[in-house]
Protein backbone atom coordinates (compact mmCIF):
# COMPACT_ATOMS: atom_id res chain seq x y z
CA UNK A 1 0.00 0.00 0.00
CA UNK A 2 1.44 3.46 -0.70
CA UNK A 3 0.24 7.03 0.35
CA UNK A 4 1.14 10.19 -0.95
CA UNK A 5 0.43 12.94 2.17
CA UNK A 6 0.61 16.55 0.93
CA UNK A 7 1.11 18.98 3.14
CA UNK A 8 -1.59 21.98 3.12
CA UNK A 9 0.83 25.29 3.92
CA UNK A 10 4.47 25.54 4.62
CA UNK A 11 3.71 25.09 8.81
CA UNK A 12 2.61 21.41 8.09
CA UNK A 13 5.25 20.66 5.29
CA UNK A 14 7.67 21.46 8.23
CA UNK A 15 5.89 19.54 10.86
CA UNK A 16 5.64 16.57 8.63
CA UNK A 17 9.29 16.72 7.65
CA UNK A 18 9.85 16.18 11.66
CA UNK A 19 11.89 12.35 11.69
CA UNK A 20 9.82 11.35 15.00
CA UNK A 21 6.36 12.83 13.58
CA UNK A 22 7.13 10.13 10.49
CA UNK A 23 8.32 7.66 12.62
CA UNK A 24 4.77 8.14 14.64
CA UNK A 25 2.75 7.50 10.78
CA UNK A 26 4.76 4.46 10.68
CA UNK A 27 4.11 2.98 13.91
CA UNK A 28 0.75 3.60 14.04
CA UNK A 29 0.11 2.39 10.26
CA UNK A 30 2.31 -1.25 11.11
CA UNK A 31 0.47 -1.38 14.21
CA UNK A 32 -3.10 -1.00 13.54
CA UNK A 33 -2.69 -2.99 9.74
CA UNK A 34 -0.16 -5.27 10.81
CA UNK A 35 3.39 -6.00 8.94
CA UNK A 36 4.41 -8.32 6.23
CA UNK A 37 7.28 -9.56 7.21
CA UNK A 38 10.05 -11.76 5.93
CA UNK A 39 13.06 -12.88 8.62
CA UNK A 40 15.61 -9.97 8.23
CA UNK A 41 14.09 -8.69 4.83
CA UNK A 42 14.45 -5.16 4.97
CA UNK A 43 13.00 -4.12 1.97
CA UNK A 44 9.74 -4.93 3.25
CA UNK A 45 10.08 -2.45 6.07
CA UNK A 46 7.58 0.29 6.33
CA UNK A 47 9.34 3.28 4.75
CA UNK A 48 8.26 7.05 4.63
CA UNK A 49 10.39 9.36 2.10
CA UNK A 50 10.22 12.80 1.94
CA UNK A 51 10.17 15.20 -1.58
CA UNK A 52 12.31 18.14 -0.22
CA UNK A 53 11.50 20.70 -2.76
CA UNK A 54 7.57 20.06 -2.21
CA UNK A 55 7.20 18.77 1.16
CA UNK A 56 5.05 15.82 0.19
CA UNK A 57 5.66 12.11 2.22
CA UNK A 58 5.47 9.11 0.27
CA UNK A 59 4.13 6.56 2.84
CA UNK A 60 4.39 2.56 2.22
CA UNK A 61 3.90 -0.78 3.93
CA UNK A 62 3.10 -3.91 3.08
CA UNK A 63 0.00 -4.59 5.47
CA UNK A 64 -1.23 -7.91 6.56
CA UNK A 65 -4.73 -6.58 6.32
CA UNK A 66 -5.29 -4.79 3.03
CA UNK A 67 -7.62 -2.40 4.20
CA UNK A 68 -7.32 1.10 2.18
CA UNK A 69 -10.18 2.74 4.14
CA UNK A 70 -8.62 1.89 7.36
CA UNK A 71 -5.14 2.80 6.38
CA UNK A 72 -6.82 6.22 5.61
CA UNK A 73 -8.74 6.87 8.64
CA UNK A 74 -5.50 5.99 10.85
CA UNK A 75 -3.37 8.62 8.93
CA UNK A 76 -5.71 10.89 9.35
CA UNK A 77 -5.78 10.41 13.53
CA UNK A 78 -2.11 9.99 13.89
CA UNK A 79 -1.56 12.15 16.67
CA UNK A 80 1.18 15.22 15.75
CA UNK A 81 4.09 15.19 18.24
CA UNK A 82 4.99 18.49 20.22
CA UNK A 83 8.22 18.70 19.46
CA UNK A 84 7.31 18.51 15.47
CA UNK A 85 5.04 21.47 15.61
CA UNK A 86 6.85 24.26 14.09
CA UNK A 87 5.25 27.47 12.78
CA UNK A 88 8.50 29.03 10.44
CA UNK A 89 5.92 31.67 8.38
CA UNK A 90 5.01 32.90 12.07
CA UNK A 91 8.73 33.55 12.39
CA UNK A 92 9.29 34.87 8.85
CA UNK A 93 6.14 37.64 9.53
CA UNK A 94 7.65 38.41 13.13
CA UNK A 95 11.20 39.35 11.72
CA UNK A 96 9.97 41.41 8.44
CA UNK A 97 8.15 43.60 10.29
Amino acid sequence: MGFILTPKNFNSATTIANLGQRQAILFDLSNVLGVYRDSGEPSLCPLAKRDLNTGTLGVFILPQWQREDLAVRVLEEVPILENAIRMPTDFIKKKVR
